[in-house]
This record gives structure tokens, sequence and C-alpha cells, in this order.
């Protein structure tokens, strides 16, 4: 389905975005690190801020993000978001446990390789702009909710302050 819509929810250095984006049968990791332009068109948007995830500050039927600016992009669902695409193009990888800091934010998950990894290697030459980590859970250490949880979550590679690669699962 090439008109299909991904639920996202963004997150920036202050603000989370709630939002669904239309996919063209593209994966989210595709458009994210696509350099054919540098924002984004979202749409059915709620903003929140990290002071309080429970309240939306304000809601819109279309706005437009600086893709550069988006930390983190999780999926919430456990959907993959093009299964059409996925179906011709699955590779049998590795996974690894991984530890990711970004922008305030831990994550815990999975990472995908095919050989063992090189976090720093991985990070300087290996990856675009955004890569996964599936079966994420993400801590903000501030708020005394619960970690958020994503079947997937795509990372700004700029914006990694800390990364650990666990051994082979």
């Amino acid at each position: 389905m090439l008109n299909e819509k991904i639920k996202v929810r963004f997150v920036t250095n202050r603000h989370m975005f709630d939002c669904a984006i239309a996919s063209h049968g593209q994966r989210l990791q595709e458009i994210l690190n696509s350099h054919l332009t540098t924002y984004l068109q979202i749409l059915n948007v709620s903003v929140f801020r990290f002071s309080d995830y429970a309240t939306p500050v304000a809601t819109f039927r279309t706005a437009t993000v600086l893709k550069s600016t988006i930390n983190m992009a999780m999926i919430p669902t456990e959907l993959n978001e093009a299964p059409e695409k996925r179906m011709f193009s699955y590779v049998s990888k590795n996974y690894y446990r991984a530890f990711v800091t970004v922008a305030g934010f831990d994550i815990q998950g999975t990472m995908h390789f095919m050989s063992a990894p090189d976090a720093t290697a991985f990070l300087v030459r290996d990856v675009n702009s955004y890569f996964p980590v599936t079966d994420a859970e993400l801590n903000d250490g501030y708020q005394e909710t619960a970690a958020m949880r994503a079947s997937v979550i795509l990372v700004r590679k700029s914006a990694v302050s800390f990364l650990h690669l666990g051994e082979l699962e």
C-alpha cells in the first residue's frame, strides 16, 4: 500500500510529537535517511513537553519538522511499517544487546549485525544518519513514569553520546 500512514513518536531536544507520516511504501528509516529533503510533513500531531507526557500542549492536523532535530523516532506498534518491502529485502543477522544514551534518554534494546560489531566503526563509518534499536525500552531518568516501549527506535547518530554493544545473543 503506497499511501499508508506510519504512526510514529518523534523526540527532539525539548518536545515529543505523536503523529503520523505518509510512507509512500518506504520504511521510516529510509525516509529519515533520505537526502532528498531536510523537512518532513507530519499529520495528526500532538505536541508534548517532557515535563508532562500525558497532556499535549497543542494539536495540529499537519505540521512540518526539521529532520535533523529529531533525536529519536519511535514506532509504537509491533507491525512492520512497510511489510511488502520487508518481504523482499529481509536479511538474516545476529542479535546484540545494546545500551545507547541519546539527548538525556537511555535506550536498552537489540541491534542487528551480520558480523561482530565494533561500536566506534559503526558510528564513524557504517551507519547513515539514523539507525534502529529494536525491542527497545526508553527511560528519561526524570519522571516517575514507566519506561516507554517500542518495537523500533530509530536513533540519530549525531545525537548519540554513549553506545555499548553487548555480546551475541
